[in-house]
């Protein structure tokens, strides 16, 4: 199946009774999880983003990038108090990022907001966004995202 019949395959099965369930559920979960960043949940749409196999091996290898680099501002962070100072960060933060957390990599992201550009082969990084108000969530698929049941059995997309 390409690319674009996947999309419109999940359009197909996009009645506007199967989307409000799906935004109900959202919602619902949401709200019973605590997923939300002062009164707005986290998560407000359900949109997949859909991807050539090619495509994900490439955002993968993108991301291995761009988290080396998250790493090594970590780790120079730790080693160097100048360096550690521009980012300004308030004394329970210095504590915590001096604490061992007892695993590789410690450093938080929140959402670094990235485009494919198609026609130039590329992506596009255009924010990260990480503020100090933003609750720590766990990645957990059942806690952090829904995907309504009739729509997950028929969508067989890869």
């Amino acid at each position: 199946m390409s690319l674009r019949e996947a999309i419109q395959s999940y359009h197909d099965l996009l009645t506007d009774e199967l989307t409000a369930a799906s935004q109900a559920q959202l919602d619902d979960q949401q709200l019973r999880r605590g997923l939300f960043f002062g009164q707005r949940p986290l998560c407000t749409v359900l949109r997949p983003r859909f991807m050539t196999p090619e495509q994900y091996r490439f955002l993968q290898s993108r991301t291995r990038v761009l988290l080396r680099a998250f790493d090594k501002a970590y780790r120079r962070a730790i080693e160097d108090a100048d360096f550690c100072a521009q980012f300004g960060l308030l004394d329970w933060e210095e504590e915590l990022v001096r604490h061992d957390p007892g695993f590789r990599n410690p450093s938080p992201t929140s959402r670094v907001d990235t485009f494919f550009v198609t026609d130039r082969g590329g992506l596009r990084l255009t924010e990260y966004n990480a503020g100090r108000r933003l609750p720590a969530v766990v990645w957990r698929p059942r806690s952090a995202s829904y995907c309504h049941p009739r729509l997950a059995r028929s969508a067989q997309l890869q």
